[in-house]
């Protein structure tokens, strides 16, 4: 390709982009849902501006309470949230701008990733597909980290191509130049890890690809693991701090222990290589792909929806292999290690783990259809039957979008018997007070109060509630009707005689606890 054309569709693909970006951002609205990581996100970042300890948040973990997150997230996120929350302060807009760039820088670099094995054209329309897709589109209204790792692992993805093309190629580099590059792409790869833990699949592509072609280690390599390596071991060292009071960690500890109830502390306990249970993800991640097509309640469009996912399965696996008989690069194994890693990682298996990869599966797609059209050579077929699956995606699209309900938004944490809960715990609870609730890192960071979540034990009964709550030294309760998005509280009991019913509204009960000793 000339360098006209080139720049071109280089233009063209930005303009692409801002064009998405501005939509996105138009669309945006108040707010957050319940899901609990956002706020923890932020709550690092207002730490880092406000000089306090990183991983000081108020959220306490423990073995007896329900597993919603790891005491710490990785700082990267949080690192560029930071100086936005310091013009603006919990301005959840302006924060959902630090997803969406990197978002739309993502979208710029797939065809830097792309360009080696199908057309411009391509990969404008992958572009294209992606930003006008409804899953992506309303993910943006969160303030998520997935969009940065989506940058630094495309980023990552680019510079191990272009290093080893340039020496396959042939081309000779200096020692020095060689050891920039390794310098470069491991910090590249740890903003990915720095992002989203799952990143550590990527230095492990650039290992497994110098062991395939190679047969050893290259300078590039080890200069990349040593960078790579070092800045991950500083981020284990930043959050190994642990605030919650020791008699508190101890109580909690030992009344799990009673019950036999070891839960997870970190991401790494839900490791499982049990078959049934990979065959089971396998399953469910199937089911978590096809929220990327639009919920359709038309038998049309359900069954035009159907027709599209199995038709893109198909080919995006057959892509898939044809990519890998012609040669194994580093996309393949970033591919093969990113589902790897899904599939013996036992958390729930969320649409949002499976971001990164759809665009790699479009991209699939389109190496297939042009490896079957190559041998049918007619261009005339090739363009007729592509224009009619992209007009027949975006039928699909403009449906799901113009029936999208969006009633749900109202009911996040901007609720107005949300923010009349949360403004009573602020007001009317002591600072050092705790606070069980079942989104405790949303809690600790809307109220600045410690919070726990809640008891894991399915019909604990009265005297271990109190046990419980006796061992967090916890003295409030706050029940919801939560089922993704608040629903109205019909029924609240007093969990056992030592509670007293402080606040009611009709999502929202807050029950205050009475220790033994008062």
């Amino acid at each position: 390709m000339n360098l006209s054309r080139s720049a071109f569709w280089w233009r063209f693909n930005l303009v692409i982009a801002v064009l998405i970006g501005i939509v996105y951002t138009l669309s945006f609205y108040p707010g957050q849902d319940w899901g609990g990581d956002y706020s923890q996100y932020i709550h690092h970042a207002a730490n880092l501006i406000e000089g306090k300890h990183y991983s000081d948040t108020g959220y306490i973990i423990s073995d007896i309470s329900e597993f919603v997150g790891p005491a710490a997230y990785p700082p990267v996120f949080p690192f560029l949230l930071a100086p936005v929350y310091a013009i603006t302060g919990l301005d959840f807009e302006a924060l959902k701008l630090v997803s969406l760039i990197p978002f739309c820088l993502a979208l710029l670099l797939l065809p830097a990733l792309f360009k080696a094995k199908v057309p411009f054209a391509y990969c404008s329309v992958i572009i294209v597909l992606v930003g006008a897709n409804p899953f992506f589109w309303e993910y943006s209204n969160r303030v998520m980290s997935d969009f940065t790792f989506m940058l630094f692992t495309y980023l990552s993805l680019f510079l191990m191509q272009r290093n080893v093309d340039a020496q396959s190629g042939g081309n000779q580099t200096t020692k020095g130049a060689t050891a920039c590059n390794g310098l470069l792409l491991g910090i590249t790869m740890y903003l990915a890890f720095g992002s989203r833990e799952i990143g550590i699949v990527l230095p492990l592509c650039i290992l497994t690809y110098d062991l395939i072609w190679r047969r050893r280690l290259s300078l590039l390599t080890i200069i990349s693991w040593l960078t790579f390596a070092t800045l991950a071991y500083a981020q284990h060292t930043l959050l190994q701090a642990n605030f919650t009071p020791q008699p508190v960690q101890h109580n909690l500890a030992a009344l799990a222990a009673q019950f036999s109830a070891p839960a997870a502390s970190s991401h790494l306990a839900f490791i499982n290589l049990d078959p049934a249970s990979i065959l089971d993800r396998i399953l469910r991640y199937r089911w978590a792909l096809n929220e990327f097509l639009p919920a359709q309640h038309n038998a049309f469009f359900s069954g035009l929806n159907t027709l599209l996912f199995n038709g893109a399965i198909v080919l995006g696996i057959a892509g898939f292999f044809i990519a890998m008989i012609r040669k194994v690069t580093v996309l393949e194994i970033f591919v093969g290690g990113y589902i790897a890693v899904l599939l013996i990682f036992g958390s729930p298996t969320y649409p949002r783990y499976l971001l990164p990869l759809v665009p790699l599966g479009i991209y699939y797609v389109f190496i297939c259809i042009d490896a079957v059209f190559d041998r049918i050579h007619s261009p005339t077929l090739r363009n007729t039957a592509l224009g009619t699956a992209l007009a027949l995606v975006f039928i699909s699209y403009g449906n799901g979008i113009a029936n999208q309900p969006f009633t749900n938004q109202d009911m996040g944490i901007t609720h107005p018997d949300a923010q009349a809960m949360f403004e009573f715990v602020r007001n009317h609870t002591d600072p050092d007070d705790t606070i069980v609730f079942v989104k405790p890192r949303t809690m600790a960071l809307l109220t600045n109060r410690q919070s726990i979540g809640l008891l894991r034990m399915p019909d604990p009964g009265p005297e271990l509630i109190n046990r419980f709550f006796d061992a967090a030294e916890a003295d409030y309760l706050v029940d919801m009707n939560l089922n993704v998005w608040a629903r109205p509280l019909t029924h609240s009991d007093l969990p056992s005689e030592r509670f007293q019913r402080v606040f009611r509204n009709e999502f929202f009960a807050v029950y205050q606890y009475r220790h033994a000793d008062e």
